[in-house]
């Protein structure tokens, strides 16, 4: 009995891999929305151009510009939309050739 729920557990786990291997997920549906507008390069929430008055920090002084994220991507990699993607989420990208160790 007891081997015999195993079993059953095993066989839908292997179902449930072959399903979602053979799966057609939408385009809409792979995270390339462009609805999260908080993604979006230089989106400051009413900041003009990445600087800000704020009497409460020294007066009024400006926001000093913040550095953003740098990624590492393989060339082949550019082959695939994820770079694009990463570019346009307000990531910077430094292609490079990353050499394979056997």
């Amino acid at each position: 009995m007891y081997l015999d729920s195993i079993k059953r557990e095993k066989q839908a786990f292997q179902q449930l891999i072959q399903q979602k291997a053979h799966m057609v997920i939408p385009a809409d549906r792979e995270g390339r929305d462009t609805g999260n507008t908080l993604l979006q390069r230089g989106s400051g929430r009413g900041e003009e151009n990445g600087k800000s008055n704020s009497t409460r920090k020294a007066g009024g002084a400006t926001k000093q510009e913040e550095t953003r994220p740098i990624v590492i991507v393989d060339m082949r990699e550019f082959r695939s939309s994820l770079p694009s993607m990463i570019h346009k989420r307000g990531i910077d990208i430094i292609p490079l050739t990353i050499e394979v160790m056997s």
